[in-house]
């Protein structure tokens, strides 16, 4: 049972970083579906947390998906 809650609590830690990252592009235009697929899939917290550092830092979408 402790299991379930620590995987559920992951699972929504993962989703809410993806919203944010998916958020913050979106100031920065149309998100392309190629982009929103891949933040989507990733399962990495740790690739996460490096997009979310990177999409505070980019001026445009293309820039993000460069560093990417």
């Amino acid at each position: 049972r402790r299991a379930g809650r620590i995987e559920g609590r992951n699972e929504g830690r993962l989703e809410g970083r993806k919203e944010s990252i998916l958020e913050i592009l979106s100031e920065l235009g149309e998100v392309p579906e190629s982009i929103r697929l891949q933040i989507r899939k990733e399962d990495s917290l740790d690739k996460l947390k490096n997009w979310a550092k990177l999409v505070v830092k980019a001026e445009t979408i293309e820039q993000f998906a460069e560093r990417m």
